[in-house]
């Protein structure tokens, strides 16, 4: 009964993770209701899922924050180091669930999850665009019809876009394959629409990856010719992709460097720049509040901005790092820095050997290169999901292998005899 009322209960989770910049009490509430439940279901057996590597690198990571934290007296980042813990915990609390007859139905319900906020998403746009004329999903704060804030939820469909096609090639059944494939169709669709860049670019590498994986000439061929189709509609056709690469400000003549002046990274990673070298991050970091401090401070005194209303807005705005890699590295210096970044290489590497596993890692990776994604709660969720559904993948794909080997063996003795 326990163990039922457990997959109930995460399965609630996943559905409540894509809404979860909507507010956290619903997901915490969940989480405290697992934590409750998980001494009584989870079995010792489950537990060696936790001698892995990447487990491993992410409890160092960890520990090593919250060491700075207590022998440097950084006590203002400990809302920062708990997001680490809150990874962690919710990591562990997956175990009971990571078993071959539950794996497909918590795809299925995080599936449902995001085909919820899509539905209400697309109301939202579509009033807005009826009822707005000033309406645009190029520019301005779309996050309120968007229901999240642009990247995450853009990150949340390519998790979504990848287990559909994952479900699509595991199933014997015609219309659930086809479902599968009409709604990963649709999710990118979504994502064309609303312009998600790092997310459309995480879909086309791992489109280019799956090359090395199909055996298929016709099939490959195919998805290369679709990656060349959709990269031209998006480049040539798609307005609301062209007005982001300009912040909606119309231009005479576009060129490379224009676009590159008009992204904010241009001016976040600048003072990133300047701060290093100011002063060398070290051994161990200026801490995560110090760190978002300087930047504070580079904004209002850089003389890099086209003008004061830009560097205004910057100032008001208050930008972290907007990338996790350059955030460890200067609020937890080298160590730190060098942990996280064995972490993503095991990431790659347990994972290399399983397209979709590997898709996922592939997009998270690329996701933390242009947000800092462990600093909020959803980039923690989406973390947690593409660790479950990777290790969620690779024992589907381990059971297919043992079934193939067995029939294999099977027909070998018959032969023989």
């Amino acid at each position: 009964m326990s163990n039922r009322a457990y997959l109930y209960i995460y399965c609630l989770l996943l559905i409540a993770v894509p809404f979860t910049d909507l507010g956290e009490a619903v997901p915490n509430i969940l989480i405290i209701l697992l934590s409750i439940l998980f001494p009584f279901v989870v079995k010792k057996s489950q537990l060696y899922l936790l001698k892995n590597r990447i487990f491993i690198s992410l409890l160092l990571l960890a520990i090593l924050a919250v060491l700075e934290v207590l022998f440097l007296s950084r006590f203002e980042d400990l809302r920062f180091v708990s997001k680490l813990f809150l990874l962690l915990g919710i990591y562990v609390l997956s175990l009971p669930v990571l078993l071959k007859e539950h794996i497909k139905k918590i795809m299925y319900c995080f599936l449902l999850g995001v085909v919820l906020l899509l539905i209400a998403s697309s109301y939202s746009i579509l009033s807005e665009t009826l009822y707005n004329e000033n309406f645009s999903l190029a520019v301005g704060d779309i996050n309120p019809v968007l229901l999240g804030d642009r990247p995450y939820v853009g990150f949340t469909y390519t998790i979504a876009f990848f287990i559909c096609l994952f479900l699509a090639s595991k199933t014997n059944n015609k219309l659930e394959s086809a479902l599968m494939v009409v709604l990963s169709l649709v999710l990118v669709s979504f994502l064309f629409l609303i312009a998600a860049r790092t997310s459309l670019l995480s879909i086309v590498l791992a489109g280019i990856l799956s090359i090395f994986y199909i055996k298929n000439i016709k099939l490959k061929l195919f998805v290369l010719l679709s990656i060349f189709v959709s990269g031209l509609s998006l480049i040539l056709f798609n307005q609301n992709f062209k007005s982001r690469l300009t912040l909606g400000f119309k231009q005479k003549q576009l060129s490379f460097e224009k676009v590159i002046k008009l992204e904010p990274r241009y001016y976040i990673w600048g003072c990133v720049k300047d701060i290093v070298e100011d002063r060398s991050p070290s051994f161990f970091g200026y801490g995560f509040a110090a760190t978002q401090e300087k930047l504070n401070l580079c904004y209002a005194n850089s003389q890099e901005f086209n003008n004061n209303d830009q560097q205004s807005w910057f100032v008001d705005k208050k930008f972290n790092t907007h990338n996790q890699y350059l955030n460890f590295y200067l609020s937890t210096g080298v160590l730190v820095f060098l942990v996280f970044s064995i972490t993503c290489f095991f990431c790659l590497s347990t994972n290399i050997n399983v397209f979709f596993a590997l898709a996922l890692n592939v997009s998270v990776l690329l996701f933390f290169m242009v947000e800092n994604v462990l600093s909020r709660q959803m980039g923690v969720e989406l973390c947690v999901l593409v660790l479950l559904f990777s290790k969620a993948i690779n024992v589907l794909n381990t059971e297919k292998e043992s079934n193939r080997l067995t029939k294999y063996k099977i027909v070998k003795d018959r032969a023989v005899k």
